[in-house]
Parts: C-alpha cells; sequence; structure tokens
C-alpha cells in the first residue's frame, strides 16, 4: 500500500469571472515555476536584433503542466488548461489597467510593457519557433520591453531575471491526490513533458547563459569604446574651444583699434573745428580791411591819372613849378 503522505493534491485553475479576478500582473522572476526561461535580448543578441531592444521573450502559462504551490502546510499542485489560459489571456489583456508588470511579485515595473503576447496554436507555425522553443499547443507567449535601462542591466541581465510567473487570484477544481516523490520545486519532476522537450529547456537555459556573458562582455567592450570616444570628442572640443578664444580675442583687440582711430579722428575734426571757430571771424576782419585797403588805392590811382589831363590856369602853374623847384631843391640838398 502506498505511503498516503506521498500523495499530492492536484487542482486544476478555473475561472469564475463572477468571484475572481483572474490575472492581475505577470510578474519577472529568476526561478519560474513553469521551470522555462524566457530569452533576454539586448546588446550582441544571437538573434542579430537591434542593439537596445532589452526585450524578454518566454511562456507565461503552459497547458497540462503541474505546478508545485505551497499554503502554509499544505502541499499542492495546480494545472492551468487550455481553455483557461485562453480566458485569463483573453481577460488580462481586455481590462485596462495602468501597469501589468511587477519584479519578484511585488514592485511594479513602470517602465515595461508587454509588446505583444499570443497563444501557440501550431507548433509547426509558431512565431516561438524563431526564438528556439518549442511548447505545446495553448501555450500563453510574452514579448515584454523594459525601456529602463537600469532595472535591466541590474535585474534582467545581472541577476537573470528572464523568467515570468503570473499572479492574480483564482478558483481551484480538486482533480484528485497522486504520487510524486519530488516535492521540492528546484527538484520538481515534469512528467508531461517529452524527454525532446526537456533537453530543449535544457540547453535553452545553457544558451542564454552563454547569452548573458557575450553582451555583458560586448557591454563591457562597448561602454569602453564610447568613453574612449567621448574622450576624444572632448580634446577636440578643447581645442575648438581655444582656437575661439584666441579668434575672439584677436577680434577684440581689432575692434578696439579701430575705436581708438574712430575716436582719434573724431578729436581731430573737434579740435580743427575749434580752431577755425576763432579765427575765421579774424580773417574776416582782415579780409574786409584789405577790401577796403584795395578800393582806396584805386581811387587814390584814379585820382592821379586824372591830374596830367587837367588844364590848369596861370596862377595853378606857378604854384605847381614853385612845388616842383622846392622839391628838386630838398632832392638836391
Amino acid at each position: 500500500m502506498e505511503d498516503a503522505k506521498q500523495k499530492i493534491p492536484h487542482y486544476n485553475v478555473v475561472l469564475n469571472e463572477d468571484t475572481e479576478t483572474g490575472l492581475d500582473f505577470v510578474s519577472f522572476v529568476s526561478d519560474p515555476a513553469i521551470m522555462e526561461m524566457g530569452l533576454a535580448f539586448g546588446k550582441a543578441s544571437n538573434f542579430k536584433f537591434d542593439k537596445e531592444r532589452q526585450i524578454v521573450v518566454g511562456p507565461a502559462m503552459i497547458p497540462g503542466l503541474p505546478l508545485y504551490r505551497k499554503d502554509a502546510d499544505e502541499e499542492f499542485f495546480v494545472i492551468f488548461t487550455k481553455d483557461v489560459i485562453e480566458k485569463l489571456s483573453e481577460k488580462f489583456n481586455r481590462e485596462p489597467r495602468d501597469y501589468k508588470i511587477n519584479v519578484d511579485h511585488e514592485d511594479v515595473v513602470k517602465s515595461a510593457f508587454i509588446k505583444s503576447n499570443w497563444i501557440i496554436e501550431d507548433k509547426a507555425n509558431d512565431k516561438s519557433n524563431m526564438y528556439g522553443f518549442n511548447l505545446p499547443v495553448g501555450t500563453w507567449m510574452l514579448e515584454v520591453k523594459v525601456e529602463d535601462f537600469e532595472f535591466w542591466s541590474k535585474e534582467i541581465k545581472e541577476q537573470g531575471k528572464f523568467g515570468f510567473s503570473v499572479e492574480g487570484f483564482f478558483g481551484l477544481d480538486f482533480i484528485g491526490a497522486f504520487n510524486n516523490n519530488k516535492t521540492n520545486t528546484n527538484n520538481m519532476e515534469v512528467k508531461d513533458l517529452t524527454p525532446e522537450e526537456v533537453a530543449m529547456i535544457k540547453a535553452a537555459r545553457e544558451e542564454s547563459v552563454k547569452t548573458e556573458k557575450v553582451e555583458v562582455k560586448a557591454a563591457e567592450e562597448e561602454e569602453k569604446e564610447e568613453e574612449e570616444e567621448k574622450e576624444v570628442e572632448a580634446k577636440q572640443d578643447d581645442k575648438e574651444e581655444e582656437k575661439e578664444e584666441v579668434k575672439a580675442q584677436e577680434d577684440e583687440e581689432v575692434a578696439e583699434e579701430e575705436v581708438a582711430e574712430e575716436v582719434a579722428e573724431e578729436d581731430s575734426e573737434i579740435n580743427e573745428e575749434a580752431i577755425m571757430a576763432l579765427v575765421q571771424p579774424k580773417l574776416d576782419e582782415l579780409t574786409t580791411m584789405i577790401a577796403e585797403l584795395k578800393t582806396l588805392i584805386e581811387e587814390k590811382e584814379a585820382e592821379a591819372e586824372e591830374v596830367p589831363n587837367r588844364e590848369f590856369s596861370a596862377s595853378e602853374k606857378r604854384v605847381l613849378a614853385i612845388k616842383a623847384y622846392r622839391n628838386k631843391f630838398i632832392t638836391q640838398n
């Protein structure tokens, strides 16, 4: 007879929209209960995406997969069916809310948003194949964008929180108690997955760790290159500033010289005007005197020219003769 303690209750998750809220948040975690880590795409991604994508892609709910839970002293497993996953995802997408992402089921991540989400309907042609996943039909896939680079670096990259865990208020429908030899979440057996799917999960985890190391190294190298470029640019800027300062100083000196010349010219013009203001009246007076003297001379010359043509009387002739003799006598003596 089997030990009853080895039998653990299993429940199907159910959704009654009148009494249960359904999904409230999707949380970034480093150890998701579904044991399927997502893929973090950042710098130097093996998928050759843009450098700054900062996107996490992975499953949030996988149908038929027993998920270990412990409430107080009771251990049990919950299972999401395809129908319930579809209803939960539709309700989550339909309801408006400010934020849908948190970290470790605690702090809301305001810089993160669901870029796209879908349910796998055709394994052979599903978008998840592009990311290297091989998951069952009915799996709810998420593509979450993180805009905060600091959160991306510290939480997603450094602590490896690129797994998804759903959070909400659900109903449970008991389906039975089954044997389970390993109830520890870290060592839980996933019997619903094939050996190929388990190998794929292991390879995906190893590839994710490898990718993270490559991303960190690439990020460090790029950061170093950016710092070197900034130093070169800073030196070039310093040289340009020195040239501009020298040119500005030369322009200032030229401007000062031009101002000094203009001031000198203005002073010279002012001095000339002051001198002319003093001298001009004297010049005008002298010019007037010269004109008057010239007029007087001309009048005397005109009188002198008129004397020889005049006819003198006998007495005037005698007086003139006496004057001429007197002048001659004075000149000789």
